[in-house]
Formats: structure tokens, C-alpha cells, sequence
């Protein structure tokens, strides 16, 4: 966690929510052609040296309304699973990628994870029902714009997340707001 405290300080929360919004817009690409990504996690997450998001984990990508088949239980995202992936005849929708999102939000600016647990199945216990900590709880420093907009994307119920362009609506604002507020400290 100290050394998560570092990376956002030298990263900055400017550039943070910069890279998020790359990360919406990537999945909002994906959405448009009617793709759920089913895997994103932040090993799939990668940065080039100017701060430039790559998605990898391509994957385990469906279609709208696919059947997971199995998909849906990988273990390198069960970090960020949506809860109705637990579900026996769970088909891919977009929600799942922006409850993940949220929950890679969480651990971005927080340095903790929504939900840890010593095994998988206590995980699954904890995505399906438990409400974590509010984020901005654990980093006071972010927006509450933010910390709203998290714990949207990280609701149980899949109709009650916003849309991922509704994420990104929301983060070019929050983006634009944290920015003016730095120029006004600034001058």
C-alpha cells in the first residue's frame, strides 16, 4: 500500500483519472461493436512511457448476450468479477466490464482492494454480497464526484451501474474539474 501511496503521488491524480478515462474509452469502443471484454483486470492493463493505455486479454472477449461457458470464472480477474457472473447461465453483458472497471478504480485510488479474502469462494461471497468501505473513506484526496462515481460502477445489481458512456461523461467532467481546480490553486 505505501508503495501504491508513491506510484498515484508520482502519477498524480490528474494523470490517474486520465488513464482511467482511456480505459473507459476503450471498453466504451469495445461496447459499441457489441463485445464485452470479460477479463479486464489490471494485468491486462498496460502503459506505455507517456502514459498511454494497451488492453490485453482480448481473449476472453463475447458477444452481447453470449454464454460464458466458463469464461466468466478465469481467476486472474476474480479480483474485479461482477457478481452475476457467479450465475450458472450468466450471458456477457457491458455491465460486467464497468463493474470491473469500478473495482480497478477502487484499487487505483484507493491502494486497496474493494473486497480480499483468503480464498475464491469467500471472494465470491464478498462480490455478491458485501458492500465495501466507502472509497473515499480510504483516500480522502479524491473527488467525491469520484468516489460517487465508483461505487456506482461497483453496484450489485447490473441495471443499476451506469453505462459506460455515462462513465465517461462523468469522468471527462471530473477530469476537466480537477483540473481547473488545480490552475486556480496554482495562480
Amino acid at each position: 500500500m505505501k508503495r501504491h501511496g508513491r506510484m498515484l503521488q508520482q502519477v498524480g491524480i490528474s494523470r490517474a483519472i486520465w488513464i482511467v478515462r482511456q480505459i473507459a474509452e476503450v471498453l466504451a469502443a469495445t461496447h459499441a461493436v457489441q463485445r464485452v471484454h470479460m477479463g479486464l483486470s489490471s494485468q491486462c492493463i498496460m502503459l506505455d512511457c507517456l502514459g498511454k493505455v494497451f488492453i490485453t486479454g482480448w481473449g476472453d472477449c463475447l458477444g452481447f448476450g453470449e454464454s460464458s461457458n466458463g469464461t466468466a470464472n478465469n481467476s486472474k480477474c476474480e479480483k474485479v468479477r461482477a457478481p452475476e457472473c457467479y450465475q450458472a447461465d450468466y450471458k456477457a453483458q457491458p455491465a460486467v466490464d464497468i463493474y470491473a472497471l469500478g473495482v480497478l478504480c477502487y484499487w487505483v485510488f484507493s491502494g486497496a482492494w474493494p473486497y480480499s479474502a483468503s480464498n475464491s469462494v469467500v471472494l465470491q461471497q464478498l462480490h455478491q454480497s458485501a458492500m465495501p468501505i466507502a472509497v473515499d473513506q480510504r483516500a480522502k484526496h479524491i473527488p467525491r464526484e469520484l468516489a460517487g462515481l465508483i461505487h456506482a460502477m461497483i453496484a450489485k445489481n447490473p441495471l443499476r451501474r451506469p453505462t459506460i458512456g455515462n462513465v465517461l461523461e462523468k469522468l471527462f467532467a471530473i477530469e476537466i474539474d480537477h483540473l481547473h481546480n488545480l490552475k486556480l490553486a496554482v495562480d
